[in-house]
């Protein structure tokens, strides 16, 4: 079965010197299949960056050397492509004058501490959405499909499974063989399925949509109390990471569905009571 491939994982940095919140902060990212990084201070910081594989930094501002509104500002002030990084602050300093001060400095966003963590996840992938090429397609992996060929040494191709659409769909339906399979169950890039009309006539392909509910419906009690079971022990074990958007309360429903008909989401929009 074939997958749309996905970008490469993003790497943050976490630069904060208290360790109980540098280390909730690292595992809420890694949970969510993040790469994560934690510098204890601001000039290992800027240091580290200097690297050029960090995506997105989450910036203490009381650091004990430098400040991080002075290490947003050398950053900023520096040559190449690490000036563009996304900020986002994450600190105890909650004065309007902090706030302004913070964003004044190039930061692209402000959250105050006590924090919610997956509150700082969803900032985190809204930044590195936003901060994506215009005009990058599904996958930033370029070429992907020339290796799925090699891999599969160029034999036909049964079924694919789609959750992304927009030209994502197309690329996997023309990696199908005769008679293939697409199978959509989602539209992350909130476009729709961009497909080959040649493909799909010569190739006899069918499209066929998913909706678990539906599914689980149909098939017998057993088979769906193990299969659930089955996805319950996954997810404790940490063997399943479920990719999440946003999740929001019950009081805050319409900024939930505004963010489920958002394009390009990398995950689920929940509710939570």
């Amino acid at each position: 079965m074939l997958r749309a491939m996905t970008a490469p994982v993003a790497h943050v940095l976490v630069v904060e010197d208290e360790a109980a919140i540098a280390e909730t902060v690292l595992y809420a990212l890694r949970s969510e299949g993040y790469a994560a990084s934690h510098c204890l201070l601001g000039g290992e910081a800027l240091q580290r960056l200097q690297a050029g594989d960090i995506d997105v930094v989450v910036l203490d501002v009381g650091l004990p050397d430098l400040g991080g509104f002075e290490v947003c500002r050398r950053l900023r002030a520096q040559p190449g492509p690490a000036a563009q990084l996304p900020v986002i602050f994450l600190t105890a300093r909650n004065d309007e004058v902090d706030r302004v001060l913070g964003l004044e400095l190039g930061a692209d966003d402000y959250m105050t501490k006590p924090f919610s963590p997956r509150e700082l996840v969803a900032r985190v992938r809204a930044r590195l959405r936003r901060a994506a090429p215009v005009n990058a397609g599904p996958s930033a992996d370029a070429g992907w499909q020339d290796r799925v060929r090699t891999i599969t040494g160029a034999a036909p191709i049964r079924a694919a499974v789609d959750s992304i659409g927009g030209q994502a769909s197309g690329d996997l339906l023309g990696l199908l063989g005769e008679d293939g399979l697409l199978v959509s169950f989602g539209t992350m890039a909130g476009e729709p399925m961009q497909l080959s009309s040649g493909d799909l006539i010569f190739k006899q392909a069918r499209v066929k949509g998913f909706w678990g509910s539906k599914v689980s419906a149909a098939m017998p009690a057993d088979v769906r109390r193990r299969l659930i079971g089955e996805l319950l022990r996954l997810v404790a074990d940490g063997s399943l990471t479920l990719p999440v958007e946003a999740t929001f309360g019950l009081d805050r429903i319409a900024d939930a569905v505004r963010a489920s008909l958002a394009p390009g989401k990398a995950g689920k929009v929940l509710l939570q009571p």
